[in-house]
């Protein structure tokens, strides 16, 4: 039984799944997060090679792109779930370009012109890109190509995407299930290539430039010469594209728009040269809070959705900047309760799948862990101002000093069990067997080891350092035998430091 593409009549967007199949360096990573942002689709990914137990467990909404060619067992998986099935295809000379620099690694503007022939003729190490393709170049361009010929994907070309963004995917989504304009337009905005950039942080050398037609001002001579023979000259007419540098398809000029970015200082721009280059000077609120590109693509995001007043960049009552720092709708449990997890916050979690998958349950003990990644690692790779993190660190900084709720042993010369160390405690079984009696007679070896292990625990200083303080206080007091139960008083206890 052959697959064949749904139409829109036939797509229930609560149940959207759309599998981008194509060639490296096509657009792909492009392409899926637009239509992300058009549809409201998580972003996943497939194992490579092909594993259905993973491939089952994706869920009923998605957007991902894979190398993979077509195969009994990849087509069954098709024929089970029946996505929507797209290709994306580019000119073969750019993708050679494209591709010397990502198996490079990005790491030199200069192209060696030895290494771009051979991977016309002979295998080459494909370092960081999941394909099929283990050959020669000609095998990279065979995957788009195996699934165009299989006449069940609607192919989209990367230089009509580049030139008429609106226009292509206006044609892509009225066969998929139609949109309003204003979802492409901002789905657009959201993937412009220079706050995609900002957002990678130092993983944005992936989104290198993403121009069409660059090839004859790089590639050498013989290069092109080569792509001009068998077997390359076929398959680049059977993508529609040709070695002429004035062909329509790359010479064309790219179309102008007004841009829906509240946050750029012009209205009209050419998105040829907004898209890549980055404004000298970066955006801020009215009080002069830097935006961030995290903060941009909330806005683009969630605009929609939400009814702030004013302009964007407005910082009084009602408004988005108010809005980013007050607390999301997702609440913790029990002791997790006083930990604050902002609206900003919150949203950087539901954007990155990595975040959603290493911090499943913002409830629960989760919420600490989220919190603690936020406002030591997670603000600064975003670059979020410190106004946006202010809030969440003083939060979780007190509640982590907080007395446990189950800690009753309220003696002066008792150490306190804070909440930070009773979540260490309750995540690892080890601790729990080193140290079995937590309230009493293990007390004060448990809060000695969290201060001896606290950089290899990789504990948070501001955690620890009241611990610390307090322990040194109690210190003499605990010396005096009198004042502690039991007999075991200076023993460091299974795992003491």
């Amino acid at each position: 039984m052959q697959h064949a593409n749904p139409t829109h009549r036939d797509v229930d967007t609560s149940a959207l799944r759309i599998l981008i199949l194509s060639t490296p360096k096509t657009g792909n990573t492009w392409l899926a997060r637009l239509l992300s942002a058009i549809y409201d689709l998580p972003q996943q990914g497939l194992l490579h090679p092909f594993d259905p137990k993973q491939a089952a467990a994706l869920g009923g909404r998605w957007v991902l792109f894979h190398h993979v060619r077509p195969t009994p067992e990849i087509l069954d998986w098709i024929e089970e779930i029946n996505p929507v099935l797209v290709t994306a295809i580019r000119h073969p000379a750019d993708i050679l370009v494209s591709l010397y620099h990502h198996v490079r690694r990005f790491q030199a503007a200069e192209i060696e012109a030895s290494a771009l022939r051979a991977m016309l003729t002979s295998p080459y190490e494909r370092s960081e890109i999941l394909s099929d393709a283990s050959g020669s170049f000609q095998d990279d361009l065979e995957c788009s190509l195996s699934w165009m010929r299989t006449g069940r994907v609607h192919t989209v070309r990367y230089e009509d995407l580049w030139r008429d963004a609106h226009r292509e995917l206006a044609r892509v989504t009225s066969l998929i299930c139609p949109v309003p304009e204003r979802n492409i337009d901002l789905a657009i905005e959201r993937c412009d290539f220079s706050l995609m950039r900002r957002l990678a942080g130092k993983h944005g050398g992936f989104f290198r430039e993403g121009k069409v037609g660059g090839w004859p001002q790089v590639l050498p001579e013989d290069v092109c010469e080569g792509l001009c023979r068998e077997p390359y000259q076929a398959l680049i007419e059977e993508l529609g594209y040709s070695m002429d540098p004035a062909d329509p398809i790359i010479a064309a000029p790219r179309v102008r728009r007004a841009s829906l970015n509240p946050f750029k200082k012009s209205g009209e721009v050419a998105v040829e040269e907004s898209a890549l280059e980055e404004s000298p000077e970066e955006a801020r609120f009215q009080n002069g809070v830097p935006t961030a590109a995290l903060l941009v693509d909330l806005y683009l995001y969630l605009c929609r959705k939400c009814n702030w007043e004013g302009d964007p960049a407005a910082t009084g009552p009602r408004s988005f900047f108010e809005w980013l720092n007050q607390p999301c709708e997702v609440g913790g449990n029990g002791s997790y309760g006083p930990i604050l997890i902002t609206n900003a916050a919150f949203q950087l979690h539901s954007l990155r799948p990595d975040l959603r998958q290493t911090f499943i349950d913002l409830r629960g003990p989760a919420r600490a862990d989220y919190a603690d990644w936020f406002v030591r690692a997670g603000a600064q790779i975003v670059e979020l101002d410190p106004h946006f993190i202010e809030p969440v660190r003083r939060s979780l900084v007190e509640w982590a000093g907080t007395r446990w709720q189950d800690d009753y042993e309220d003696w002066a010369w008792w150490p306190k069990l804070p909440n930070f160390a009773m979540h260490l405690y309750h995540q690892s079984q080890d601790l729990q067997a080193a140290f079995p009696d937590i309230l009493c007679f293990d007390r004060w070896s448990f809060l000695e080891w969290i201060i001896a292990h606290q950089a290899e625990a990789d504990i948070n200083p501001e955690f620890v350092e009241p611990v610390a303080k307090s322990l040194k206080r109690l210190a003499k007091l605990r010396s005096v035998g009198r004042f502690i139960p039991g007999a075991r008083v200076g023993s460091a206890g299974a795992g003491g430091s």
